[in-house]
């Protein structure tokens, strides 16, 4: 059996680093004060699409009774003080899924 756990997490924070950090030029918006703060970048990423998808009973957010799907972070991404290289380096420690450990230890 080929070993799948390196694609299963679920979040990789490079995904929404383009739309919080300038140094992306290529993807930040035009104008800098329109940037998503983290705090966005991560609901935009979990209970809002949970809530356009009429899910929210069940996803989006880690309650008691709803499906536990989340990943264990290196760093503190959510740190808005924290250097941008710093967050670049943040690595996934483990994922759960419904959950249950799929990679890593949680």
């Amino acid at each position: 059996m080929s070993n799948l756990n390196q694609y299963c997490h679920p979040f990789v924070p490079r995904q929404i680093l383009p739309l919080i950090h300038p140094q992306f030029v290529l993807f930040s918006p035009r104008f800098p004060d329109q940037r998503l703060t983290r705090l966005e970048a991560l609901r935009g990423m979990t209970i809002d699409p949970a809530y356009a998808s009429f899910t929210e009973a069940t996803l989006g957010s880690l309650e008691p009774g709803k499906r536990a799907d989340y990943v264990v972070l290196s760093k503190d991404i959510m740190d808005e003080g924290a250097e941008f290289g710093e967050v670049m380096k943040t690595k996934v420690v483990a994922t759960v899924i419904d959950g249950r450990v799929v990679f890593g230890e949680a």
